[in-house]
C-alpha cells in the first residue's frame, strides 16, 4: 500500500538544537524543559509529540463517529495527550489521553468506560478491517 503523505523532518542538535520540516513550515528551536535541568526557553520534543498524538487520535475519532453515522464537528471534541519522562524509561510514554465530547449527551456508565484505563477484562478493541484515517 502506498503512503498518502510522507513528510522529513530533520533535528540536529538533540534536545538543545532545533527541527526543521523538509517543506519548510515547521522550524523549532528546542530546549530541555527547566524541570529537567534546562532553560525551558523554547519547545520540547514531549510537547511536539502530545500534540501531534493528540491531534491524530481526533481525527481518528471525528472518522470512527462519521463511519458510524454521528458526524461530530471539530469543535465537537477536544482531545489533550500527556507525554512524560520517567527515570525508569529510556523514552517518553503517553501517559494520559483525555476526550472531551461537550456536543455528546453520554450515560454515566459510557463516560465512566471513556475515562478508565484498559483492562485485562475491558481491552481497547481495534476494528477487524483496515480502514483509512482520511
Amino acid at each position: 500500500m502506498s503512503a498518502l503523505y510522507v513528510t522529513k523532518v530533520k533535528a540536529v542538535g538533540g534536545r538543545h538544537g532545533s527541527i526543521r520540516s523538509d517543506d519548510g513550515l515547521l522550524e523549532l528551536k528546542l530546549a530541555l524543559p527547566k524541570t529537567l535541568g534546562g532553560k525551558g526557553d523554547a519547545t520540547n520534543p514531549e510537547q511536539l509529540f502530545a500534540g501531534g498524538y493528540a491531534a491524530c487520535f481526533e481525527n481518528a475519532l471525528l472518522r470512527v463517529s462519521q463511519e458510524a453515522g454521528r458526524r461530530l464537528a471539530d469543535d465537537d471534541v477536544e482531545i489533550t495527550a500527556e507525554v512524560g519522562l520517567s527515570r525508569n524509561e529510556k523514552m517518553p510514554s503517553c501517559s494520559q489521553l483525555r476526550l472531551r465530547l461537550p456536543s455528546l449527551a453520554l450515560t454515566s456508565r459510557q463516560q465512566s468506560r471513556l475515562s478508565a484505563p484498559p483492562t485485562p477484562s475491558a481491552p481497547i478493541r481495534m476494528p477487524s478491517r483496515a480502514t483509512s484515517m482520511w
